[in-house]
């Protein structure tokens, strides 16, 4: 067996190393079958992405080169999404707010779009025009993070509106001259979306790509069966929550767990309810499953912010998503769950 990898610090090595450790741990038995993956792990996006395959029919030198191309495409999206690379499209379609429609590339254009169709599905509750009162609280670089002053968040609610933001087939405006938009909800999930689509391209047929959480698989008879996602405990890192079996498909995590900091013993982390501007309370963590992972990451974001009834009803009007939000209640841990998941899921804690 392959020698775990320790992500984030977070889990300890007592697990087994059959798990990847992820926000979300996806579990395969391959290596226990002799199916060893080809794989890369990278920083990139601000967390951990491991690009494994598992395909056997394509010799390594082409998985390798097909690899590097994915990572390619990842670095791509990181370079135009990122807000601390000054000439990032997403830092200057910020500096031209209010001043009309700002041609942009398509991947911009995609990732705003499906952003914008979230905020309408969940009124708002995600919100690409956060990002910010998100930089008042520093959460963009863990060493920052701190609470803001009142009247700071305040000043700058009346110009969170995704409203704000017009999307064209042509480029985006920012009709808000205060407004700007901050896409790392959706824009890791996007990323983890053309990494597979560009092995998928070049006749791989069985791969799983992560980014700190959200995952994407290609699946075949190698794997087929052989994979579950394994959900974090969002409150003691030496446990699991609960797993269900994803063979192809994507999944996503929302946690207050993720990036926080304790201030006065109160936890702040960094999912903000937009209607605030402070973090959202009425959730702890969410896992969204679908189609694409750029979906999920913004659904899970949504959902936890609407909070278990709302987040819930959310999920159930949807197409092909499912999802398990877990809450607190009287000091307890419960969770709600789709009723697609439900006859498949498996709480693993009591």
């Amino acid at each position: 067996m392959r020698l775990i990898e320790k992500v984030k610090n977070i889990v300890p090595s007592t697990i087994p190393s059959t798990i990847v450790l992820l926000t979300i741990f996806l579990f395969t038995s391959c290596s226990q079958n002799g199916i060893d993956p080809v794989e890369k792990r990278l920083i990139m996006m601000d967390t951990f992405v491991t690009i494994r395959v598992y395909d056997r029919h394509l010799p390594k030198d082409k998985i390798l080169s097909v690899i590097a191309e994915a990572e390619t495409r990842i670095a791509e999206i990181e370079s135009l999404t990122t807000t601390y690379q000054k000439n990032s499209e997403v830092i200057e379609l910020n500096k031209h707010a209010g001043q009309g429609v700002q041609k942009v590339s398509p991947d911009i254009i995609k990732i705003t779009r499906l952003a914008q169709q979230v905020s309408a599905w969940s009124s708002g509750a995600f919100d690409i025009t956060v990002g910010p009162i998100s930089m008042l609280w520093g959460f963009g670089r863990s060493e920052h993070m701190r609470v803001p002053p009142a009247d700071s968040i305040q000043a700058l609610l009346p110009h969170v509106d995704y409203h704000k933001v017009r999307v064209l087939d042509q480029g985006i405006e920012i009709t808000d001259p205060r407004a700007g938009i901050e896409l790392s909800g959706i824009a890791k999930g996007y990323a983890v979306d053309r990494a597979i689509e560009t092995l998928r391209a070049a006749g791989v047929t069985d791969a799983q790509v992560d980014a700190g959480g959200d995952l994407r698989t290609l699946a075949s008879e190698l794997t087929i069966g052989k994979r579950h996602v394994y959900v974090r405990h969002p409150r003691d890192h030496e446990q699991f929550f609960g797993r269900f079996r994803m063979d192809e498909g994507a999944v996503a995590t929302s946690g207050d767990y993720e990036r926080y900091f304790i201030q006065d013993s109160v936890r702040y982390h960094h999912i903000l309810n937009p209607a605030t501007g402070y973090p959202a309370r009425k959730s702890v963590s969410v896992t969204v499953k679908g189609p694409t992972t750029a979906l999920c990451d913004a659904l899970s974001t949504a959902v936890f912010v609407m909070g278990p009834k709302e987040g819930i009803a959310l999920l159930e009007r949807l197409d092909d998503i499912e999802g398990l939000i877990i809450y607190q209640e009287n000091g307890e841990l419960k969770y709600n769950i789709t009723s697609g998941l439900k006859d498949s899921f498996e709480l693993l804690t009591k």
